[in-house]
């Protein structure tokens, strides 16, 4: 799954919309979360981060039993 469908699918399980996605992350318009969202090959890490916490989300990279959050 591309970054963009995760965040996709997080927000239709959790009904968000794009406008309240960019309210969340301090956008004036949505079109910054579509733009992030329209590309073909994902997103830039960093704008997935930060989507990904706005809706209250952790992003967690695991090896084996060792695991960190990344942050914004």
């Amino acid at each position: 799954m591309k970054s963009n469908e995760a965040v996709r699918a997080v927000m239709a399980a959790d009904g968000i919309t794009q406008m309240e996605l960019a309210n969340k992350l301090g956008y004036k318009t949505q079109s910054g979360v579509g733009n992030a969202l329209s590309r073909e090959n994902g997103m830039r890490v960093d704008v997935f981060v930060k989507m990904m916490n706005a809706m209250g989300y952790d992003v967690i990279v695991r090896r084996g039993k060792d695991e960190m959050t990344v942050t914004e």
